[in-house]
């Protein structure tokens, strides 16, 4: 009868280097344990051990014992043993046995006082062990022990487990709570899911979780342990198993994924699904009202990268175009399949009207430490401090860090750059991620040597940086131009040009809008849409929806069709138009709301819309309604107050239909509404005091610019700081020289701490108007 092998319950584990010692014995042979009990030095080998242990057993006679030589050293006067003698065992090449006596056991000693303590044991067992190792080399098997207990260990340090034994192909460990132990299963089994997307070899794990009282001396007969060690044969591969009562001390959140099971009403099964480290953020997870088509040569591109980076190699990626020639959607869509592999997906985007400091990776970055796990935010923390949360407060709510104050100038901005990095890399490390920086045309400079630091500092971590841009709005004189070009010699970076789509790419949006295949007519249409807007699919899109709502196209029961009559069909010839003729379609009081909506900005607060709307608040609310249906307006389904445009060109084209005089008054309006309210921000009132001119106030510019730059400076965000003292400089009254010397000594300082040259030339000014 062939034998079956499975480790019995192991002794405690050794205080040297070995770990714990290994009894393995054949079950299920005609004289019970006639193999006999065999010792091994385990040395986390459970590959190796596993299979000599079990070919060690087949070799001894019955009462008889075997053990490797390595096994006698470790074990000293715990063993008795005789002369060595050599067997060939097969597939081992030659390994020195000896036979010996009873397998002997020391107990540590116990300490003179132990404090009971509460907790929970969790035990694991990897699924068909010694069949897995039994074709590899010895190298092959050492590789896949370190992977699978890297993995193992790695959630535990995470959940702040401690390793009591190691079993030879799993572990025993205890946690503080059973919340930890059954968040730690999920995790291990959520990494080993990740380790098998990618390796030749699929490792599954059993695991088993009970919760009691612990003395504290790791003595296998504990209840907790005992029990845990017992659910091991109830447990199937890949399942979590948990006692009665683990369930009752566990959280609800891990409680609703518990089941029972009826032919063993002592212990519940968790099921557990393979669960994103972090959701998707909202703006990629908006849906599209036009599908995906054509770009098969740049997603090409975006896959041989992707794969460089599951390999373990960080790559840069920057998408250049004009308005509307795709790159927001080649990039959400790079991001989704990411995300459907299993990968983190982080966005930011950079906005027009504020040059806020480090924009999108504080949008990135407030995502991320939101919703990672507390445990993971520990162990960042521990390793590369709190420097993060200078401009992540969020970090600070999230878990304790020590003060610390920030060192100024440029080491102190590295500081905040390695702190970014070392998040990055800490998160890349567990899921392979890619990062999607919007609209860069409008970063400050701050973001753009971020951006540098990051291409050039994380080099052997999974993680792939996309970022795109608008070409025509970049100058000699941006920072982003000087940042490219600095990572012209980079070799982990890729640059894609996109440029409008060909006849084969419109028919293939044409036809996803449609739901169906396009008779000869549409083709055509597809083909003079094409060739109107030059593949433009911003525009496309946009076109086709005029169509639908001039009844230009019809829907039939057999699918779209173009509508019949004696006018040909007309195709406007802007975007522009197009737009314009849209919003001219909702509606006097939408088209009032959305035009006061374009001033406040991009993204706008519904509260501020609707303080200084002329429109009650369910008139307000009809207008956003009908602007989200004509997707005009992108309303996120975690709904915080919050609204922005579907795209820059809406904005624009709103603000822009607007007089002077009334995009003045609008833009005091909202200036007064924020000063009144109780979170001040002083880039965003500087802008809307700046930006009502006449009916303005330029001592209040001046103010506001003053305070952004000294909140810039709190940042580190020196460049961006200069920016808001120049402003106040240029608003200053001319008689006020006292406070035209505190902005030229800020300015100089701010030059200074960022490396900028000009900080001399500005604290010579300084000196000469003090001197006068």
């Amino acid at each position: 009868m062939g034998a079956s092998w499975r480790s019995p319950r192991p002794p405690p584990r050794s205080t040297g280097r070995c770990g714990s010692w290994h009894g393995v014995r054949a079950e299920g042979s005609t004289s019970g344990f006639a193999a006999g009990d065999v010792v091994v030095a385990e040395d986390d080998r459970f590959g190796l051990t596993v299979v000599e242990a079990a070919r060690l057993c087949a070799a001894a006679g019955p009462g008889v014992g075997l053990a490797t030589r390595a096994a006698v050293e470790v074990a000293g006067g715990d063993v008795e043993a005789s002369p060595s003698d050599q067997l060939e065992l097969k597939g081992l090449g030659s390994v020195e046995a000896v036979p010996i006596g009873p397998m002997l056991v020391r107990r540590p000693t116990a300490p003179t006082t132990v404090r009971p303590r509460l907790g929970a044991i969790l035990v694991t067992d990897l699924v068909n062990s010694t069949r897995l190792v039994a074709p590899l080399s010895r190298e092959g098997a050492e590789a896949l022990r370190r992977s699978h207990f890297g993995i193992l260990r790695g959630v535990s340090d995470r959940h702040r487990g401690r390793e009591i034994a190691n079993l030879g192909d799993g572990l025993v460990l205890e946690f503080a709570s059973v919340t930890s132990a059954v968040e730690a299963a999920m995790a291990m089994h959520r990494g080993l899911t990740r380790h098998n997307r990618r390796a030749d070899v699929e490792l599954v794990v059993r695991t088993s979780v009970a919760a009691g009282e612990l003395s504290g001396l790791d003595q296998w007969d504990e209840p907790p342990l005992a029990r845990s060690l017992a659910l091991q044969e109830l447990a199937g591969a890949g399942e979590i198993v948990l006692d009665e009562l683990a369930l009752r001390l566990t959280s609800d959140r891990a409680r609703e994924a518990v089941e029972s099971r009826p032919e063993h009403p002592e212990a519940r099964l968790v099921r557990w699904k393979h669960t994103h480290l972090v959701p998707l953020p909202t703006q990629m997870a908006a849906p599209q009202r036009v599908g995906f088509a054509g770009r098969e040569t740049e997603m090409e591109v975006f896959a041989k990268a992707w794969g460089a980076v599951v390999a373990g190699t960080s790559k840069a990626v920057v998408v250049s175009g004009e308005a509307g020639i795709g790159k927001s959607r080649l990039s959400k869509e790079v991001a989704l399949g990411v995300f459907e592999a299993g990968g983190v997906v982080l966005h930011g985007r950079c906005g027009e009207e504020l040059a806020i400091p480090y924009q999108p990776f504080v949008q990135a970055l407030e995502h991320l430490i939101a919703h990672l796990p507390e445990p993971v935010l520990a162990q960042y923390v521990e390793q590369y401090g709190g420097a993060l949360a200078q401009i992540v407060p969020e970090l600070h709510r999230r878990i304790v860090i020590a003060a610390e104050n920030p060192s100024p100038g440029v080491d102190g901005r590295l500081a905040l750059f390695e702190a970014i990095a070392g998040l990055l890399k800490v998160v890349a490390g567990l899921e392979p991620s890619v990062l999607v920086l919007e609209d860069l045309h409008w970063a400050d400079p701050g973001t753009t040597l971020l951006l540098k630091h990051l291409v050039r500092s994380i080099n052997d971590t999974p993680l792939m940086i996309v970022g795109n841009f608008r070409p025509v709005a970049l100058d000699e004189h941006h920072p982003l131009a000087a940042t490219l070009a600095d990572l012209r010699g980079e070799q982990n970076i890729e640059r894609i040009v996109l440029t409008g789509l060909d006849e084969a790419g419109v028919v293939g949006m044409v036809t996803e809008a449609a739901g169906h295949e396009l008779d000869h007519d549409a083709i055509a249409l597809a083909g003079r849409i094409q060739h109107e807007c030059g593949g433009n699919p911003f525009m496309v899109n946009e076109i086709l929806l005029h169509l639908v709502e001039t009844q230009g196209v019809v829907h039939t029961d057999g699918g779209w069709k173009l509508a019949t009559g004696s006018e040909p069909l007309r195709i406007p010839a802007s975007v522009r138009e197009v737009i314009s003729q849209r919003i001219a379609r909702l509606g006097e009081i939408t088209q009032s709301v959305l035009r006061t909506a374009a001033v406040i900005g991009m993204v706008f607060d519904f509260d501020v819309l609707l303080a200084i709307s002329r429109h009650d608040e369910d008139d307000v609310l009809d207008a956003l309604d009908d602007a989200v249906a004509a997707a005009l307006l992108w309303d996120p389904s975690d709904f915080d107050g919050r609204f922005s445009f579907g795209h820059a060109v809406f904005q624009k084209t709103l603000y822009e239909e607007l007089g002077p005089t009334r995009r003045a008054r609008t833009h005091r309006q909202i200036a007064e509404h924020l000063e009144s309210s109780a979170q001040v921000r002083p880039a965003e009132l500087a802008r809307h005091w700046s930006a009502a001119g006449a009916v303005g106030d330029r001592v209040k510019v001046c103010e506001y610019a003053q305070l952004a730059g000294e909140a810039a400076l709190g940042e580190l965000a020196y460049e961006a700081a200069a920016s808001h003292f120049r402003t106040a400089l240029e608003t200053v009254d001319l008689g006020d020289e006292s406070t035209r010397i505190d902005l030229l000594l800020h300015l100089g300082g701010a030059q200074r701490a960022g490396g900028m040259a000009a900080f001399t030339s500005t604290f010579q000014q300084a000196a000469a108007l003090a001197h006068d």
